[in-house]
């Protein structure tokens, strides 16, 4: 009698288990980018720490007005819920971005800053 029951329990947890994960999958999808705004290559989801937020924003904030409208382009595309009517001023709230929209904005800043010292007289 007790073989069974516990054949039913370890059952339980197991389809606990994938019930689980195929929500975490799901989850992943719904908020996953549209297929034109993902990058071939695998995204980086690490989560930013709060250091990195600023370091981000800071380095947004110093970027001339051409560099910026591609960060806006960016979160545009790949955030498309966060748009808002007015095009003339945008303030970003940089924890409502998930983190491969983050990590994309990273690697751009990041190479309009290396292309500037690059360009910049020795």
């Amino acid at each position: 009698c007790r073989l069974p029951l516990q054949q039913m329990q370890e059952t339980i947890v197991m389809l606990q288990r994938q019930t689980t994960q195929t929500e975490v999958q799901m989850q992943a999808q719904l908020t996953a980018p549209p297929a034109a705004a993902r990058p071939s290559k695998k995204e980086d989801t690490r989560p930013m720490t709060h250091e990195e937020k600023m370091a981000l924003s800071q380095a947004i904030s110093q970027l001339p007005n051409e560099k910026l409208s591609r960060v806006v382009e960016i979160i545009k595309e790949r955030m498309p819920a966060l748009q808002n009517e007015d095009d003339q001023e945008i303030e970003i709230d940089i924890n409502a971005l998930n983190a491969p929209t983050l990590r994309h904005l990273q690697r751009y800043v990041k190479s309009c800053t290396s292309r500037k010292r690059k360009s910049a007289p020795a």
